[in-house]
């Protein structure tokens, strides 16, 4: 007689998940703290201009790691989930993933470094800022690595370390190192103090990338005993998603680079520290993201949508009833939490600071609706959306930005970060039949395929 294999019990697979949930949110938590200590350490010892220039210099590392990544660390995260699940292996994928990385990082990073004068004299009018993008292009390579391997930890079953290479490593490598050679540098000579920050900021990301990459491929034979998915599949896949990846870099870093051409350094530092405060409220939904993507990638694959609209449901109600207390307090005390930083960020941030903070509950409200259309292979809809929200952010920088400066770089950024959120979830309703918030949608059989 043929019988049906015995089903988990959910209160059983409830247990770890939300051990999981927990660790993940309190590293991310954690590493959102040592980002705010990154930027109050550098906003009290290089002032506003100083951190700007390093901030410019971050905006160009980001773009140039997103393009390395070649959209592959979803597609990594999602397919070593499922061969983790099935008994497969991925380590050969990985090794060819982390030697692409390289061969396209180093001819990339070196062109930059030869653009730096000319960016910083022409682009940003700001000869100062020339040798800190010679050092901190360079990080761009150990970035993307890092932003890879990262999910393949998650993927396979370890998102706190996972997290933790990703957001805590780079912070506790940095913050003492520059503490003690940036600290103590004689007042007046801020200029050699960002050069240094630039170079000890390259080497955390390095050292966090080789452990993140050793600690992959150290792991035991037996669990890579098969090959998976080959780098050409992973590559066709990850087109699409590599799209994705440069439009969210610009919805996250295109104010920092085209508010450094309309206005100095000191206002992209007073405006980088309002984002950076208000970013703290994007790790309760990368938390809910990293535990729940690979739950979701097995629920799509055993073809079983409804799971995934309850997890979600719930725990965008948990967002809500954490985030908008939060984000409503961090508005009262604005002044004193970005005094912090320096006296002239208390002076001048707050305005931004509210505003930006109004997109991240936006974000919150909707819940993990981006993830559920990568895990659901709706790669291109996620692109195109995406791509709305960026153009819209475009026209609203070049509209607001010369005629209000940080405040209209603020309203730009919160009006896109909303509307790509607001997108993502009609999208998970029209094409998935799922929704993450408001009437509950019926799952389509087909939305699993």
């Amino acid at each position: 007689m043929r019988t049906s294999p015995p089903r988990a019990q959910p209160g059983a697979a409830r247990a770890p998940d939300l051990r999981h949930a927990a660790l993940v949110a309190a590293l991310r938590g954690g590493g959102a703290v040592l980002g705010l200590g990154f930027w109050v350490l550098l906003g009290r010892m290089l002032g506003a201009e100083g951190s700007g220039r390093l901030r410019q210099g971050l905006a160009l590392v980001m773009f140039s790691a997103a393009f390395l990544r070649f959209g592959l660390d979803s597609i990594v995260l999602r397919e070593v989930s499922v061969c983790v699940q099935r008994g497969r292996g991925a380590r050969r994928l990985m090794r060819r993933v982390f030697g692409l990385i390289l061969v396209a990082g180093v001819p990339l990073a070196a062109l930059l470094c030869l653009a730096a004068r000319p960016l910083a004299n022409g682009w940003f009018d700001d000869a100062g800022l020339a040798p800190v993008l010679a050092v901190i292009v360079w990080a761009s390579i150990p970035m993307a690595i890092l932003a890879v391997a990262g999910e393949a930890h998650k993927g396979a079953g370890r998102p706190g370390w996972g997290t933790f290479l990703q957001f805590e490593a780079r912070h506790l490598l940095f913050l003492p190192i520059a503490f003690l050679w940036i600290g103590f540098v004689p007042d007046g000579d801020a200029a050699s103090a960002t050069v240094r920050a630039a170079w000890v900021l390259l080497g955390s990301f390095a050292v966090a990338a080789a452990l993140s990459v050793v600690g992959w491929l150290a792991r035991p034979s037996s669990d890579v005993a098969t090959p998976g998915l080959s780098l050409r599949a992973a590559l066709r896949h990850g087109r699409p998603l590599l799209q994705c990846a440069l439009l969210l870099m610009s919805l996250e870093w295109l104010d920092t680079l085209l508010l450094g051409a309309f206005a100095d350094s000191r206002s992209v530092g007073v405006y980088g520290v309002a984002v950076s405060a208000a970013m703290v409220m994007s790790f309760l939904l990368y938390g809910a993201n990293v535990v729940l993507a690979p739950r979701f990638a097995r629920a799509f694959a055993d073809h079983d949508p409804a799971r995934v609209q309850h997890e979600a449901r719930a725990m965008t109600r948990r967002l809500l009833v954490i985030g908008v207390p939060l984000a409503c307090l961090c508005a009262l005390f604005a002044e004193t939490l970005l005094s912090a930083f320096g006296p002239e960020f208390g002076a001048e941030g707050p305005a931004p600071f509210r505003i930006l903070l109004i997109g991240q509950v936006v974000s919150l409200g909707t819940g993990p609706v981006g993830y559920i259309l990568l895990m659901g292979k709706r790669e291109l809809t996620y692109r195109n959306n995406t791509a709305i929200a960026a153009v819209a952010h475009l026209v609203l920088l070049g509209v607001l930005l010369p005629m209000f400066g940080t405040l209209g770089a603020s309203i730009a950024t919160a009006t896109a970060l909303a509307l790509a959120s607001l997108l993502h979830l009609r999208s998970c309703r029209r094409e998935l039949g799922l929704a993450t918030i408001g009437p509950l949608a019926v799952p389509l059989p087909e939305a699993a395929r």
